[in-house]
């Protein structure tokens, strides 16, 4: 067979077919409901009517950046978040937009619009909806080709382009106008000159004509009524993200909008669905409709402000029941009647069972086809005209109805039944409830009712009376027909002239509402911008307020008439103001600070002159206050007003009056002083004339005044021999110069610290220090000056003793460091083979016991490499090169990590290992993380180490002493073998172990506590430890700390940079085939492709030939090695204008290493044995550009 369906009605139901197989992947909306009900209670954007998968993946992609597996975990951490909550909100409203996508759709649409504006009259204006315009490229592109074609067909008319979004931001953005470089890259470069400013830095701005012709407003497609006479609708890429039901709400609104004839413009993958009929295919390729004039179908629109009105909302949603009932209570009334009534069933007047009771299965007859809802179409025959008959009498008698003797056929033979109906009374006159009940005649009923008909069963005689009550109901049925059809007619009359006049006056009405939507939209537009501007002056507002609370200054402002205008709360301390003065005049209120009369003159006089007064005004009781008055100025400078500021100035005046009396004070102070001083003075001298130092004192003219016995000592000479002569003379000619430098500077400064050499008498050197100092007379000039002089003789032969040992010291500490980096070196070569080959070897099938054989392996290569880091870190330590780094952590996330560490060994060996976090412990904290991280690991491994089982408890408490800065305590113990006390003594000695059989069971250097305990010094901490031999083992640590000054927000997790591509083209050189091995492989399982070489030289080789995202380069090689190799590189590089990214592969560890490498062209680092994770991280790092 031959479909000849036409080409439309064969795609949308392709569209359709593929839309229900898309929505079966998709998953159930449900699921996300805890998510998206959070998002619209928040935000005020329902997401419901987003596809599922949509949703979905956007969810879990933010549980996946979070690192969370449970739904619920998220729900928790979005309530408690409103910055995550925002971010899923603006990851869902998917705003990826620019100028002038796709271009082929904006040249087919700039043909239409040249054909729309052709010989359009110019009142008609043109005006576009662009539906989801996110942050406004695809509107202002809009605006720029629709002002061209305008331009160019000579159209003069009204142009407006209406951009809606439901992101608030999103639309800020749009409305400043204001993009960078990278935003306006797919702009054509005559709409850069001709619409756009350059606002420096990268930045420009659309020109006001093209801005002028936007109106940008907050709108909800599928919520908010829709714009009306548009002329062209643009919405792309937008119904993709929608549920069915919601695409066609969506449509529907743009139908809506649409003035017939008019254009939609939809995505590539987007078409009209349910609205074919009322579009036509104007461009399939680029998906442009034409809409029909047909009748606007707005069912699917929503009315929202029918649910934001509570009143309108309460009507809308009908009757309500208002007493609520007992659902216990009703379900014993169930078990009551299911208990104790007759079968039978409860009916409304329309013959409809409401409720039955007991059992009414053999009464029934079984059912075929569409229900009724009348019950006789349910019973058996035999029992329909009875129990109809019953019906009527009741309904007509309002009483009790029996028919006895019913015959039913039961099996083989037959029984008799008699049915009993009572009419039961109803709120309503017109509704009746029915209670019928069905007994077998061998049934003993209570006592019956009244009844008001009872009769033996006979069918014919039933079947005759129910047709002469079917005659007698037609003919009076007939009779109210007649009446109704004749008062019809008199009243269709009379319609028909009302209706000729509600034509008229519904055409009238309809024009008038067309000016009225219009006049809506403009004002809507308007309204919003409005919104904008009174929140700014909200704002400000605010803002005036604050800082005239804040001055505690009192404040009034007076208008040119003197009238209040406004005033601070401050005023209140000086003048009873009320709200309810303002707009009273300043005379009406009591003054009591000075004369209202003078008050009144000043507060003239500088409305008049315009110049400011101040005064200070004695209060009484102790209390000052200034009092200014300042003229108030409006935008032309002219005087409009007067602000009058009161300040209190009782301290100003009580701390002048403290300063005069301690002035009167300090007099008689000196007085007093200056007997103590002569006093002072024959202390002074005497404590000189038995001083061990020597003191010289010189005249102005730089001649000796005086000296002391301990001076003439140390120099060889009597006093008389030293009285009048310069210091100068008792100097060679290199010294000379530096005291007579230094006696030139004594003058200008008021110390001075110098040495120097003064000849003996008997003719060697002496080597001293001078603590030299002047003393000036009333004008300022050097009256004489004074010296302490110190012996330096057997100070220098210390130093100089102290001097070589250094050096000595240090020509050992360097061989040691550096025979420990060559150590390191040659042990971490062999090492990363081990550990890479191990690597390996857990990626290929391995029995249990070889699994077991490779644990040991991979433990005692990681024990030989802490080992080395150990022999490194100490020296570093000990030479004060060792950097602490500090930084703001959260110590919950930092115990996590270094627990997660250890607990799968204790976990093997079967000890609890958990941590005790104190309650009132900060979040955020601010120290050295890494040293921290550093302590904490050593402490922890030795616990787990040394701990057989039991358990091993990390308390983390925080030490506040008022006045104290803050410390953090962190206590480790175990239930391990403990300590000797005597080992107690000595446990962070270096190499030191409890003894020989211990190291041989447990291993290690016995330098993990050392290089703790020096860290822990270095930032300013202690550690102390608590050991009973074979209970275990307690240390305490406690750093100081500090908490953030600032405000933290709730710790957000970092977004995560999206991953490189998966394959790459790495080159690899590595002299080492065991290493060259393991990285070649770990490198290929990552999805990458290696060319491996042994040496530089064919690694420059290899890099000459082909094209490599990155190359990792070992530094040591046979022949040429990696640095000459990189360096090679680079000067080429520089010749092509390329860069590409290296990385050091090298067993140098130092910190030194890896700076002396970068400074050598490398780009990355990564220490040997090769970390799998560190080397893909370093990968990623670099190929995202950051080579920092």
């Amino acid at each position: 067979m031959t479909d000849t369906r036409p080409p439309d009605e064969l795609e949308q139901e392709e569209q359709e077919l593929e839309q229900e197989e898309q929505e079966r992947d998709e998953g159930n909306p449900a699921d996300w409901l805890p998510v998206t009900d959070l998002l619209r209670r928040r935000l005020g954007i329902d997401f419901s009517c987003y596809r599922a998968g949509t949703v979905g993946r956007r969810i879990l992609r933010r549980m996946e950046l979070l690192q969370l597996q449970e739904l619920q975990d998220y729900v928790t951490l979005l309530s408690a978040s409103p910055d995550e909550l925002e971010s899923l909100g603006q990851d869902l409203l998917i705003g990826v937009t620019e100028f002038f996508r796709d271009p082929d759709v904006f040249r087919a649409l700039a043909d239409l619009l040249r054909d729309q504006l052709r010989g359009r009259a110019a009142a008609d204006g043109f005006r576009i909806w662009s539906a989801g315009c996110a942050s406004g490229e695809e509107a202002y592109s809009l605006a720029l080709l629709l002002r061209e074609v305008a331009r160019e067909t000579g159209f003069g008319g009204d142009l407006k382009v209406f951009a809606t979004d439901l992101h608030k931001g999103a639309l800020e953005t749009a409305s400043r106008g204001i993009y960078n470089e990278d935003q306006l890259a797919t702009l054509p470069d005559s709409y850069l000159e001709q619409y756009f400013r350059s606002e420096g830095e990268g930045r420009y701005r659309v020109d006001p004509q093209i801005r002028r012709m936007l109106v940008f407003a907050h709108h909800n497609l599928l919520a908010d009524p829709p714009f009306t006479r548009i002329d062209l609708a643009v919405c792309r890429n937008l119904l993709i993200y929608l549920q069915p039901e919601a695409q066609q709400r969506a449509l529907t609104a743009l139908q809506f909008a649409l003035t017939p004839g008019s254009h939609l413009l939809l995505g590539q993958s987007e078409g009209v669905g349910h609205l074919a009929g009322a579009f036509s295919v104007v461009d399939p390729t680029h998906k442009l409709f034409c809409r029909l004039p047909t009748h606007r179908d707005t069912s699917s629109i929503g009315i929202p402000w029918m649910a934001r009105n509570p009143l309108i909302a309460s009507l809308h949603q009908g009757p309500r029941n208002t007493v609520a009932i007992d659902r216990h209570l009703l379900r014993t009334y169930d078990q009551i009647l299911e208990q104790y009534a007759p079968p039978g069933m409860l009916l409304n007047s329309q013959r409809q069972v409401l409720h039955i009771f007991g059992d009414l299965t053999e009464f029934l007859r079984p059912l075929t086809g569409r229900l009724t809802g009348d019950i006789l179409g349910s019973l058996r025959d035999e029992l329909r005209p009875a129990l109809s008959a019953a019906l009527m009498r009741a309904g007509q008698q309002e009483q009790h109805v029996v028919v006895d003797r019913v015959p039913i056929q039961q099996g083989d033979g037959c029984r008799y039944l008699e049915v009993a109906v009572t009419c039961l009374p109803h709120d309503r006159p017109e509704e009746r409830h029915y209670h019928v009940t069905l007994r077998m005649s061998d049934w003993e009923p209570p006592q019956p009712l009244p009844c008001a008909f009872e009769e033996p069963y006979d069918a014919d005689t039933l079947l005759v009376r129910r047709v002469s009550d079917l005659e007698q109901e037609l003919h009076s049925t007939r009779h109210s027909l007649q009446l109704t059809i004749e008062e019809l007619q008199t009243s269709n009359e009379k319609l028909d002239l009302a209706n000729e006049e509600l034509i008229s006056s519904n055409e009238e009405l309809q024009s008038t509402n067309e000016e009225l939507k219009s006049v809506n939209e403009d004002l809507y537009s308007v309204n919003t911008e409005l919104e904008t501007r009174n929140e700014e002056l909200l704002r400000l507002y605010r803002d005036h307020d604050n800082l005239l609370s804040s001055t505690e200054v009192g404040t009034v402002f007076l208008d040119n008439q003197l009238q209040i205008r406004k005033f601070s709360s401050a005023t209140n301390a000086f003048l009873k103001l009320l709200p309810q003065d303002v707009g009273r005049p300043i005379d009406h209120i009591a003054y009591d600070l000075a004369p209202p009369v003078a008050f009144r003159a000043s507060l003239r006089q500088v409305l008049e002159t315009g110049v400011r007064q101040e005064q200070e005004l004695d209060c009484g009781d102790d209390t000052w206050v200034l009092q200014r008055i300042l003229p108030f100025r409006g935008e032309d400078g002219v005087v409009d007003g007067v602000v009058l500021t009161l300040t209190d100035i009782t301290q100003v005046k009580q701390a002048q009056a403290a300063v005069a009396r301690m002035n009167k004070e300090l007099e008689q102070k000196v007085q007093e002083r200056t007997s103590e001083l002569a006093a002072s003075e024959a202390r002074i001298r005497s404590f000189i004339e038995h001083s061990s130092q020597g003191f010289w004192k010189l005249g102005p003219d730089r001649l000796t005044w005086d000296v002391n016995p301990a001076l003439c000592a140390m120099l060889g000479y009597q006093r008389d021999e030293l009285i009048g002569r310069s210091p100068l003379e008792l100097v060679d000619e290199e010294n000379r110069t530096i005291l007579l430098y230094q006696m030139g500077r004594i003058e200008t400064t008021l110390h001075r610290n110098y040495e120097v050499s003064l000849k003996h008498k008997n003719g060697h050197l002496v080597p001293v220090l001078f603590h030299a100092t002047t003393h000036r007379d009333a004008a300022g000039q050097v009256d004489n000056s004074f010296a302490f002089v110190t012996d330096l003789t057997q100070q220098k032969q210390v130093q100089q003793e102290m001097q070589e040992a250094r050096e000595a010291a240090e020509v050992a500490n360097r061989v040691k460091t550096q025979f420990l980096a060559n150590i390191s070196h040659e042990v971490r070569t062999p090492l990363n083979g081990i550990m890479g080959m191990s690597h390996l070897l857990h990626t290929t099938p391995l029995t249990t016991e070889q699994q077991e054989f490779l644990r040991h392996l991979d433990d005692s290569s990681q024990s030989l490499l802490t080992v080395i880091n150990d022999l490194l870190d100490l020296p570093r330590i000990e030479s004060g090169s060792y950097m602490l780094e500090q930084a703001d952590f959260q110590p919950a996330q930092l115990i996590h990590e270094v627990l997660q560490i250890h607990q799968p060994v204790a976990q093997r060996k079967g000890i609890e290992l958990r941590c005790l976090l104190a309650p009132d412990l900060p979040t955020i904290l601010r120290g050295v993380p890494q040293r921290l991280k550093q302590i904490l690991h050593n402490l922890i491994g030795n616990a787990v180490k040394f701990t057989d089982q039991g358990k091993v408890i990390l308390q983390v408490v925080p030490v506040m002493e008022p006045g104290q800065p803050l410390q953090v305590c962190f206590t480790v113990s175990d239930t391990g073998i403990g300590i000797d006390p005597e080992m107690v003594k000595r446990i962070f000695d270096p190499f030191t172990q409890a003894d020989e059989s211990i190291s041989r069971r447990y291993g290690g250097t016995g330098l993990g506590l050392t290089i703790c305990s020096r860290l822990i010094q270095l930032m300013k901490g202690t550690i102390t430890v608590e050991s009973t031999p074979g209970s275990g083992s307690c240390f305490r640590v406690t750093l100081p700390m500090k908490t953030p000054l600032c405000v933290i927000e709730p710790p957000v997790l970092p977004q995560s940079k999206p991953s490189v591509i998966n394959s790459l083209q790495l080159l690899l050189a590595e002299d080492q085939p065991v290493g060259r091995l393991f990285a070649t492989r770990i490198l290929e399982q990552l999805g990458h492709r290696v060319t491996a070489v042994d040496d530089g030289e064919q690694a420059l080789q290899a890099w000459e030939q082909g094209q490599f995202d990155l190359i990792l380069m070992d530094v040591q090689m046979p022949g040429m090695d990696g640095i000459v190799a990189t360096t090679l590189i680079r000067e080429r590089e520089q010749q092509r204008g390329t860069r590409t990214p290296i990385i050091a592969l090298t067993a140098h560890a130092l910190n030194e290493d890896r700076s002396r490498l970068l400074e050598h062209g490398f780009d990355g680092y990564v220490p040997k044995p090769i970390d799998v994770a560190g080397l893909q991280d370093e990968i990623q790092r670099l190929l995202q550009g950051d080579r920092g």
